[in-house]
């Protein structure tokens, strides 16, 4: 979702002509798939499950999420094509993350899901560069003219100014989702538990209702 809000403007309003790949090989997808999981685990074992982690009982919820967001943006220097822009979308993307990671109750897998499905989307669906690194093959083909702010240049989706954009709201609307659960005294349940519970109760429902028929 957050990934085709970025995209879509991009690839409509920069000249950009997009393919579909009927070339595509399955084995080097699924090898792009693994490399994405195990990058997305490192990074998130790094910044979320040690750093954030230890941080947040200390200093708090956004003292903690920008320190891992700097340090989150560090790492990425050494990428290919970084531009300023890229650097915020970088921090942007750390906060976003660690706001994951947090608001699902510290759950390293499903920060390490939506981790890698950010990667996965642009890269191996929409065919970007992801944090300045080409992939080796996508689901879209792209030909595009000489990059700028707005496309990404040659970092990719998270170099343009689109992916700003939707990464402040995102941002801002998990931060208002959380603030409101705080005032409505649900803020200790995380998301993954919300849901569990309402997997719960459909399984339950699900049980009792042939056992209404019988009765009948």
């Amino acid at each position: 979702m957050l990934i085709t809000a970025c995209s879509l403007p991009i690839l409509l309003f920069n000249g950009i002509d997009v393919y579909l790949n009927h070339a595509l090989d399955p084995i080097n997808i699924g090898f792009t798939l693994v490399f994405f999981i195990l990058a997305a685990l490192a990074e998130e074992i790094l910044c979320r499950v040690v750093f954030l982690g230890l941080l947040v009982e200390k200093y708090g919820e956004w003292n903690s999420l920008i320190a891992s967001s700097l340090l989150f943006m560090a790492l990425h220097f050494l990428n290919p094509n970084v531009t300023p822009v890229a650097a915020i979308n970088l921090f942007l993307a750390g906060i976003l993350l660690g706001q994951v990671f947090l608001y699902s109750g510290k759950n390293l897998l499903f920060a390490t899901i939506f981790h890698m499905g950010w990667n996965f989307t642009q890269g191996s669906l929409f065919g970007f560069s992801v944090s300045g690194m080409a992939i080796g093959q996508s689901l879209l083909i792209q030909q595009a003219p000489a990059g700028s702010a707005w496309s990404g240049k040659n970092f990719g989706l998270e170099g343009s100014v689109e992916c700003t954009v939707v990464l402040i709201l995102a941002i801002s609307l998990l931060s208002w989702r959380q603030s409101k659960r705080a005032h409505s005294g649900t803020a200790q349940e995380p998301d993954t538990l919300l849901f569990t519970r309402g997997l719960e109760k459909a399984e339950l429902a699900g049980r009792q209702y042939p056992q209404d028929r019988t009765l009948r």
